[in-house]
């Protein structure tokens, strides 16, 4: 894949962000949507006096492998020095000598205009194959674009040019996105508290990814701008960590952490411990050099605003709640074939109980056609042929428990729980009437339990199901 140039400064709506509170935008699209609160720095930083200070401390700076026979060699740690602190990224060499990283790891140059060279550096770790060295920076060749607002969030990348050639193989760029279920590993620089100076520790994580959650539904497909996962908590030093397919392909880059109890989904609808989650550029939506970007897949431009992630967030519960009934009437059609049973049923809501979740009881629809259901008419045949002109039949009914919340991904899912009551039953219907006229008279009484009123007593003419 073709790195972009400098030149390429099409809106993009890629973005400044870390590990802190977190808003997107999309390309001219309205308000950003706003994500959850502030967290930790968007970088890892050894504190200083001045600029020449924070220098004077980057030759003592140290990086390592975690497992020398599991570390990229192109993952480097990235240490920036500033007026107030030597800063600490991840990034990872794509070119001889280029590498890449989050653009807010670099802000500070972007914003003021000012040159890298002699502040910014990459220390790449000993591994089993390569020694340790480390390049400087010559100048930032192109990064994504930032936002005013130092809390927002878009898509967020930087490329940054070396002062020499680097002799390790540099990551091939994926253009594949991420499907659902697709776990990656992430190669990141741990931080480690030295007082002093920057020091990491190169490891090698797994993360996976989640698909439409809370914060960001929008986040649903493979070549979705941005991209969420879980599994692998993150802090400031892990911002530009490359995450790697099984070929070693740098399918996303790594950008900020929500914090592990985010405010958003509301919490009385969430039905698990919420879990620690990131946020990921995908770099299949990277614009290239030889192209507008006219030729990258359409859900990259997916639209960030406020209004939009607003109205998918209202479709989340119901779109659970409708999935969860297609379960139960799933489950209802089993338990109605081991009955024995020749009904097609139709759920009904039943009460709320104390769990949140909703009850929901069943009725009769219609009568199974008996020439694609084994014939199950003929059971009731009278004398001389014909058919009976009544049958009544005792059932047991269970009942369903469907619960719609969010779990502790920010998803929105349902679950369905088969409750331990059953409920004593007795229908009432004329196979000669129906073998005649195609429909029959019908009552079902479901009884509740002890006292309490009848869960359903319903007569009515049912038909024979449509084909």
């Amino acid at each position: 894949m073709t790195l972009p140039s400098l030149q390429s400064t099409q809106c993009l709506a890629w973005l400044l962000l870390g590990v802190l509170s977190v808003s997107f935008w999309g390309c001219g699209k309205g308000n950003a949507t706003q994500l959850p609160g502030p967290d930790e720095n968007y970088r890892y930083e050894v504190p200083t006096q001045n600029e020449e200070e924070a220098q004077k401390l980057m030759p003592l700076s140290r990086a390592n492998c975690v497992d020398l026979n599991d570390c990229p060699e192109a993952v480097g740690m990235l240490i920036v020095a500033t007026p107030r602190a030597l800063g600490m990224c991840t990034a990872f060499l794509v070119g001889s000598d280029q590498i890449m990283t989050n653009n807010h790891c670099i802000r500070e140059f972007i914003t003021e205009r000012k040159s890298c060279s002699g502040l910014v550096e990459i220390i790449f770790p000993e591994t089993a194959k390569k020694p340790a060295e480390r390049a400087g920076c010559a100048q930032i060749h192109y990064s994504s674009d930032l936002e005013r607002f130092e809390n927002s969030a878009t898509p967020d990348y930087a490329l940054l040019r070396l002062a020499r050639t680097v002799f390790r193989k540099p990551l091939q760029i994926s253009n594949e996105g991420v499907s659902e279920g697709e776990a990656l590993r992430v190669a990141r620089m741990n931080p480690v508290a030295t007082g002093s100076y920057s020091q990491g520790d190169l490891q090698m994580v797994s993360c996976e990814p989640v698909y439409k959650p809370w914060f960001l539904p929008q986040a649903d497909n493979p070549f979705s701008p941005l991209l969420v996962f879980a599994g692998c908590e993150m802090v400031g030093a892990h911002a530009g960590s490359p995450m790697l397919d099984s070929d070693g392909r740098a399918r996303a880059i790594v950008q900020a952490r929500l914090p592990r109890t985010p405010e958003a989904a509301p919490a009385s609808d969430l039905l698990e411990k919420p879990e620690a989650l990131s946020i990921s550029t995908n770099l299949s939506c990277m614009k290239t050099v030889d192209t507008d970007g006219s030729n990258l897949p359409r859900a990259c431009s997916a639209d960030l605003s406020q209004a939009t992630t607003a109205a998918l967030r209202e479709k989340l519960i119901p779109a659970a709640r409708t999935s969860g009934r297609a379960a139960v009437q799933a489950e209802t059609r089993k338990w109605s074939e081991n009955q024995k049973f020749f009904i097609e049923w139709i759920i009904r809501d039943g009460e709320v109980l104390s769990s949140g979740a909703q009850q929901l009881n069943i009725a009769p629809g219609c009568f199974q056609d008996p020439k694609s259901h084994g014939g199950w008419l003929n059971r009731y045949r009278g004398g001389l042929g014909g058919y009976k002109k009544e049958v009544y039949l005792q059932m047991e009914v269970p009942g369903w428990e469907l619960q719609v919340g969010y779990n502790g991904r920010q998803q929105a899912i349902h679950r369905v729980q088969i409750s331990d009551q059953r409920y004593p039953g007795l229908m009432s219907f004329s196979p000669q009437q129906l073998k005649r006229e195609g429909k029959s008279k019908t009552r079902i009484l479901i009884e509740g339990i002890g006292a309490a009123p009848p869960l359903l007593d319903r007569s009515a003419e049912l038909p024979f199901c449509s084909p």
